[in-house]
């Protein structure tokens, strides 16, 4: 008999995708150990017939024998060595042994992302209960508004002042950047002037802040509005056809000046937030991307533990696969061998002197039992 390949490459072939585990099923194929397999079964037929012909010559077995084993023993033996060479090749128990390997190890790694998942989990209830507690925030839109508007009425204050440096030498490029730095600085003064006043630790002390700030704002007013007026009494009596001598009061510049900084400083404390409110609004925006990030996290870890379940279940598959393929030849060469004894009894029949009939042949039962490696997956569960 020809010796068992050492070496061959096993194939998965017929590939389906399974649309619940989403994992490959794949049928075990060995076509060197097919073809070794059918050439070596083909020989052993042929030395079948010619052991039964070797018998026959002298009329063995005898035609009163009931015992066909001594006569077809070394056949038996081949075919069973057949068989043996399948287990051999295929070398299914440390297949079993590797599967069983791995599902320890696969326990272990899917608890113990079950236990990381748990803690993201019990992170994510955290995260909620911060976001929860979270009281509205202020938008952006209005702080947007917010400073619009302040942006407008410092220039219009700084623009109004613009006669003023006009009228101390400055160009005009000249006084409108100082105009523009003037209403930067009001701007400045309006958003500074509650933290200014909440300096004072007690209310007296606030008011007594408040009330100084605002005799100086008045001060520095009344002096941009008496130049103010000048400037505007002087134009209206250079423009006039006769020369008038006109006198404009300041006050009502002084007015519209403290009205304008009063709307800043109101703007600045019912429309921009508070430094406690800038706070927890970046908290609530690490909050939330704590959250995303925690949701990242969870998916990550529920992918993992499902593709290592799904390699699991292919090394499974591919293990079954192989073990109803070793069933498979496994039936064929019990087949093939009995098969082989009806063909030995009718060549040793045909070519027997006496032209007798053993009784032997009337047993139509195969005369030994094979030693098996391989059962269907069936009959494993059941």
């Amino acid at each position: 008999m020809e010796k068992s390949p050492q070496s061959s490459t096993p194939l998965f072939e017929n590939q389906t995708r399974d649309s619940g585990m989403d994992i490959q099923t794949t049928r075990y194929t060995n076509k060197e150990l097919d073809d070794f397999l059918e050439k070596s079964l083909f020989e052993t037929e042929q030395r079948v017939i010619i052991n039964a012909q070797t018998h026959a010559v002298s009329n063995h077995p005898p035609v009163s024998g009931r015992d066909m084993r001594p006569y077809f023993n070394e056949d038996h033996l081949a075919f069973q060595t057949l068989i043996n060479a399948v287990n051999e090749k295929l070398r299914f128990k440390a297949a079993c042994n590797e599967v069983i390997t791995d599902k320890d190890v696969t326990a272990a790694e899917v608890r113990a992302l079950h236990n990381s998942l748990t803690q993201v989990k019990g992170q994510q209830i955290v995260i909620d209960a911060r976001l929860a507690d979270q009281s509205s925030h202020y938008s952006t839109l209005t702080v947007f508004i917010a400073w619009a508007a302040i942006a407008v009425i410092a220039l219009f204050e700084g623009i109004l002042s613009m006669p003023l440096y006009q009228g101390w030498g400055y160009s005009t490029l000249e006084a409108l950047c100082m105009a523009l730095l003037f209403a930067g600085v009001i701007a400045a003064f309006s958003h500074l002037f509650e933290p200014m006043v909440r300096l004072g630790k007690t209310p007296r002390q606030q008011r007594l802040i408040a009330t100084t700030l605002m005799t100086l704002l008045t001060v520095f007013f009344a002096f941009i509005a008496h130049y103010r007026a000048q400037y505007l009494a002087q134009q209206v009596s250079d423009n006039a056809a006769n020369a008038i001598n006109l006198h404009i009061s300041m006050w009502p510049f002084v007015a519209t000046s403290i009205l304008l900084f009063v709307v800043s400083v109101a703007v600045n404390h019912f429309l921009l937030p508070t430094k406690a409110e800038i706070a927890a609004k970046r908290q609530h925006q690490t909050f939330k991307a704590d959250k995303v990030h925690n949701s990242a996290e969870q998916e990550r870890i529920v992918a993992a533990i499902a593709a290592r379940q799904r390699a699991h279940a292919h090394l499974m598959q591919a293990n079954g696969s192989m073990l109803e393929y070793g069933f498979m030849k496994e039936q064929v060469i019990m087949s093939r061998a009995h098969a082989a004894f009806e063909l030995w009894k009718k060549h040793n029949a045909m070519l027997r002197p006496d032209h007798a009939r053993p009784l032997a042949f009337n047993d139509t039962t195969y005369p030994f039992n094979f030693t098996t490696y391989f059962h269907r997956l069936k009959d494993q569960q059941s």
